[in-house]
Order: C-alpha cells, then structure tokens, then sequence
C-alpha cells in the first residue's frame, strides 16, 4: 500500500502524537508498504526529509501566538491555497491508496480531508485529543466549533474511526454522534525496542544533580488541562517519611500554577522542573527512577510517556480506570497504581507504600512490562493499522 500519514507535530517537534506519528509511519515502512508523511515546517528544518525511510513533506506554516484557549500550546496555521495545491500534488505523485490523518483539530487535517475527497482517497482519522477546557468559557467555544466543523468533516469524508482508548471511543460517540460499529479501538504504540536498546546508567542521577534518593518522574506537557497540583499537594506528607525524596517533572510547562505552589509550600529541595528533553534522555532518567506518575488530576487516561514507564519496568501510578483500554488490561496494585482523579491523599499514601517497598515495586514494573509486551508493542500495532487499512480500501 502507499500510505499517507498526516499530523502538524513531527520531530523533532516533542510530544506525545508527534512520537505516535513517527513511530507508525516507520513501523508501516518496515512491514514492506510506502509511507509518507505530511506536516509542517518548523523551524530548522528542510521542506522533504527521509526518516528512516518515510518521505517527510512539511508545508510551509505561521506558528500561532500562545493563547489561554488553547493552553498556550505551540499550534501552526497552514490552511492555505498554496498548501492544498501541494498537498494534491504530493497525493498524486505517490499514488496514495488511504490517507491516515493522525490527530484531528489541526488545520492540515482539514486540508488534506478536502484533498482526499477531491482525489477520492480514503481517509481514516485517529480522534486523539478531547477538545476541552477548563476555562467555562473557552470550553463553550470549543466544543461548539468541533460539534460544528469536526463532526461535518467526519460525517462528509470519514467512514472510519480510530480511538485510542475507551474514554476516546465514547467522546466520539457523544460529541460526533458517530455509529459505534465504525469506530476501531487501536491504543497506542509503544517502541519497546528503545527501551531495550537504552541501557541503565549508573550516573544518570548524578548527572542531573539527583543524588541516590528516592525518585519519582512525571513526563509530559503541564498545561491547565494536565496540571499537576494534585501530585505537588501530595508531596509534603511524602516527604514527612522520605525528607530527601526527589520529584522531578520534564515537559513543557504552559502554566505557571505548579511552580507557583511548589514556591508556596517550600518544595524547591524536592521539586524540580526539567521541561522539554530529548526522548532518549527521557528513557535514560525513566531507567534509574522508582515511580513515575503524570495526570493525575481529570482521569484523562494512561498516555504514551506512561506506557514507555510501564516498559521500562517502573511501576506507575494513574487516574485513569482499569476498563481504560477497553478491555480490563489494567489491574491495580498488579501492573499500575490507580488512584482516584484529584486525591492528594490517595496519591501520597500510594506513592509511600512503593517507596518503602522495593520488592512491590519490581513486582507491579515486571508485571507492567509484560502487559506493554503482550498488549501495545510498535509491532502489534503497526498489524492492527495495515489491517484496518486493507478493510477500508477494499470497502
């Protein structure tokens, strides 16, 4: 198949979706198909690049400024005539039989679906972010464009979609009121090869200034949806029984909020704000910490920084609910550490029991793991895409 994978964030853009996009579009390559990928360009980088054998087109984009509706995320507009006449040009010219756009408020998204359905190529789309605020307002308008212009996009061109987990699968029935025999769960890939190839190093921690304390990461974007208030509020009672525990955060950070508590509460010694890494430093510090625990305030899910935790055998502590990926896969206190949404109690007495207890802890990291192994490898999912893929070109 020659296969087209839209999304705006591409390395070395770093985030969650950005990775997924990367990932699934080499994985594709490796299984025999041609794979191109189309997103924007950022900065330092050319209009037509190979990754490891993907074809990668980055059009032409104005990156928005930093806005509170939109979390003060970095967002690009490329919605316009010359974009779409390349985008024709680009289907065209490699013969694209499916069209796979992987994220779907973008504006590229957009294009490519008006571009799909002029060429008449299907087009399959992976809902992967709720559109919501935390602000009333914001939330209101939101919702109101993606009720509008989303699910007129989706019910025009889609026949088929793709969710991530079961909190995905049932936003898309209610938001897009979309049939649930359409939709197709297929969770997120995780590369468990550089987990393997990333070995343990001893001096990591030093290198970073941690010391051999107790450590717990928290990998991803702090924004006002993902704020980690929660966890900072639990860290003093933490503290009480392990003085010298550390608790480092890396991502972005497009809130000020935890910072702000952090001060507040005298936390500096034990908190600290690493924001954007490179992922394989990331994979490195996730080798020699104990925990790692990300958004744990809404029950918003188990995200792909999370799942690479759980790969790398740390035990991880979630909000999200054991039915999260459809089937009961997550089991607590087994493979993952739930804990209720916003329970600064619940976290601190979770994240003191695996801190006083090494033997749990290689417990629930082996048992998690195996369920990555066995459930979310690069390798099943690749599969489960190309099959999906088939059905709908043949359909």
């Amino acid at each position: 198949m020659n296969i087209c994978i839209v999304n705006s964030l591409f390395p070395p853009h770093l985030s969650g979706t950005s990775r997924g996009v990367f990932l699934l579009s080499k994985e594709l390559s490796s299984l025999g198909h041609e794979v191109i990928v189309i997103t924007t360009k950022i900065k330092d980088s050319e209009e037509l690049e190979n990754h490891e054998g993907v074809a990668v087109y980055r059009l032409p984009c104005k990156k928005y400024p930093k806005l509170e509706i939109s979390h003060n995320a970095d967002l690009y507009y490329s919605f316009t005539p010359s974009n779409y006449k390349r985008i024709k040009e680009i289907l065209k010219k490699h013969n694209v039989d499916i069209i796979h756009a992987y994220g779907q408020f973008f504006d590229l998204t957009v294009l490519v679906e008006f571009a799909a359905k002029s060429l008449n190529i299907p087009f399959v789309l992976t809902i992967g972010t709720r559109i919501e605020h935390t602000n009333k307002f914001y939330n209101f308008l939101l919702s109101s464009v993606d009720r509008v212009v989303l699910r007129a996009l989706i019910k025009r061109s889609c026949g088929n979609l793709i969710s991530l987990d079961k909190q995905m699968h049932d936003y898309i029935i209610k938001r897009y009121s979309f049939p649930q025999e359409k939709i197709t769960y297929i969770p997120i890939a995780v590369d468990t090869d550089i987990i393997d190839r990333i070995k343990k190093n001893s001096k990591v921690r030093d290198n970073y200034g941690i010391g051999k304390e107790e450590l717990m990461l928290s990998v991803g974007t702090i924004s006002n949806l993902r704020n980690p208030l929660s966890l900072i509020k639990a860290i003093p009672d933490v503290i009480r029984d392990f003085p010298e525990a550390k608790f480092v955060f890396i991502g972005d950070v497009y809130t000020e909020a935890p910072v702000n508590l952090t001060a507040k509460l005298d936390l500096e010694n034990n908190i600290k704000f690493f924001g954007r890494m490179e992922h394989d430093k990331i994979i490195e510090l996730l080798k020699v910490t104990d925990i790692e625990g990300h958004d744990l305030e809404a029950g918003l899910g188990v995200g792909l920084a999370s799942l690479e935790s759980m790969a790398s055998g740390i035990p991880t502590i979630s909000s999200a609910k054991e039915d999260n990926f459809i089937l009961p896969l997550l089991k607590n206190w087994e493979n993952i550490v739930l804990v209720r949404p916003s329970d600064s109690n619940q976290i601190s007495e979770s994240i003191k029991k695996l801190f006083g207890d090494k033997k749990l802890r290689t417990k629930i990291g082996k048992n998690a793991s195996d369920l990555i192994d066995k459930e979310f490898s690069l390798r099943i999912q690749g599969k489960r895409h190309q099959e999906l893929y088939e059905i709908i070109i043949k359909n």
